[in-house]
């Protein structure tokens, strides 16, 4: 039975007229799907008057399952025309035989102006031939075959080109987890150590690699609701001795209450998790929280079913502390709130 995966495309950054953007979009596509352990094996978009089915790429992982990954509906016209020829384009740097590449389109009341089976219209022929220049692809290529961060574990790499433009989802999510064996708690380690590594910014991010469009907090927060999902779907047969409640509230920068977030508290979540699965605490849940009313104490943090509140520490002394009673011992009396 075939997996359906919904895979992003940012038709945005596409000119029909400015044929190196189409493959670029090309090249970027072929990135993902290959992060994701899988490969192409045939290509289908065919768009007209009356034809409106919906665009699909069918790949192979390495147990050879059938996987389907599907691109959004165009909403007009010109996006309609950029996807065929974004699937032309993936077509050829995959290697598709032609056989497996079926794509068409055709302005409303006249012959096709692309398509993979029929007599090419002139606007195929001049796409054809920058997509036979393989100078241009040699060199729109090369920026994908560059792209590694040092400083980085490779799954920060991985991750890093997966989220660009937004592009990640629970089904993302968990097509890398089944690619490359790791668990999604280690992915979302990553994305935190992401989040908070000092290298990552835009000036120094490596040739042809963008941040995403929104800032990239606000981007984490996206991250951080889809693997609370994973985590909750992981989890829900499994009986826990200990809740932990961190709050990761986010408050304008003029706010007089502050907020947590600003205080670090998720790289400090992180921390805490690593620090509780490294010991063995499968019993203990740490968790991200709304607002927890104690903004001015942050980052705060609640652990049920005590009822024990703390002002959680950024160091390492300081979280051994609260760990131990997290492991049973006695609460981290420095770091209370209240009473």
């Amino acid at each position: 039975m075939a997996n359906d995966i919904e895979i992003e495309i940012d038709f945005d950054l596409m000119y029909v007229d400015r044929h190196a953007t189409i493959i670029l979009e090309a090249y970027r596509l072929k990135q993902r799907i290959d992060l994701l352990g899988l490969r192409v094996s045939g290509i289908s978009y065919r768009t007209g008057e009356s034809m409106k089915p919906l665009p699909r790429i069918n790949c192979r992982n390495k147990r050879q399952d059938f996987i389907i990954l599907k691109p959004r509906p165009p909403d007009s016209r010109a996006d309609r025309r950029a996807l065929v020829m974004l699937f032309l384009a993936l077509g050829k740097i995959c290697e598709i035989h032609a056989s497996n590449v079926d794509v068409f389109y055709g302005d409303r009341g006249q012959k096709p102006s692309i398509s993979s089976k029929h007599k090419r219209g002139t606007l195929q022929r001049k796409f054809e031939k920058s997509l036979n220049n393989e100078t241009l692809l040699s060199q729109i290529g090369a920026r994908f075959k560059e792209l590694h961060y040092d400083n980085l574990t490779d799954i920060e790499n991985d991750l890093l080109k997966l989220t660009v433009n937004n592009r990640i989802s629970e089904d993302v999510a968990v097509q890398y987890c089944q690619s490359t064996g790791i668990s999604h708690e280690d992915l979302h380690n990553a994305f935190i150590g992401l989040q908070f590594g000092k290298s990552i910014s835009q000036e120094e991010m490596p040739r042809g690699l963008e941040l995403p469009p929104v800032p990239f907090a606000e981007h984490m927060e996206k991250i951080e609701d889809l693997f609370e999902d994973l985590d909750s779907e992981h989890d829900k047969s499994q009986k826990f001795r200990m809740h932990v409640f961190i709050c990761a509230n986010k408050r304008p920068p003029e706010s007089s209450r502050g907020c947590c977030a600003a205080k670090n508290s998720l790289a400090i979540l992180t921390r805490l998790k690593r620090a509780a699965r490294a010991e063995g605490l499968e019993d203990v849940r740490v968790n991200k929280a709304g607002c927890l009313d104690n903004c001015e104490s942050g980052p705060s943090c609640v652990v049920y079913p005590e009822g024990i509140w703390y002002t959680l520490p950024d160091d390492d002394d300081g979280l051994k502390a609260v760990l131990e009673h997290l492991k049973g011992g006695e609460p981290a009396s420095d770091y209370l709130i209240g009473d």
